[in-house]
């Protein structure tokens, strides 16, 4: 057996792998929460540039919302109708209506194509950030 190494193994209680867990954890969420909030942004910058602009209320209230470390949406809080993001008198929120269209109203698709601009400018950080987790 000469020249090779021996491995011992060595065992550990439940608090220091607590421990462990918990600060990795910790890092993870840290780590994905800078990303999530990097594509938020860029989705939001996009979607703002693609937005209809007719008074431009609709397009200032366009943001990027991270809610979790693996959660982030877009929004735009403007409602249809006067009243602005109370809602106001009209039927819905104006972001919705625009993406979507209605019955009288051809969709005028802009948050949707923001928000893949956004993953495809980040893919390269997504990649590596899974690679990291993963161990690829």
């Amino acid at each position: 057996m000469g020249g090779q190494m021996k491995i011992i193994p060595k065992l550990y209680g439940y608090e220091p792998v607590k421990k462990h867990a918990k600060r990795m954890l910790k890092e993870v969420d840290k780590t994905f929460k800078t990303l999530v909030k990097a594509i938020a942004k860029t989705a939001e910058t996009k979607a703002r540039e693609l937005a209809p602009k007719r008074t431009g209320a609709y397009y200032k209230s366009i943001y990027g919302l991270v809610e979790s470390a693996l959660r982030g949406r877009i929004v735009a809080k403007r409602g249809s109708g006067k009243g602005g993001e109370n809602g106001g008198s009209g039927h819905g929120y104006l972001g919705a209506l625009l993406e979507y269209g209605t019955v009288k109203m051809t969709a005028r698709p802009h948050l949707k194509i923001a928000l893949e601009y956004a993953l495809k400018v980040h893919e390269k950080d997504i990649d590596r950030m899974m690679n990291g987790i993963l161990g690829g």
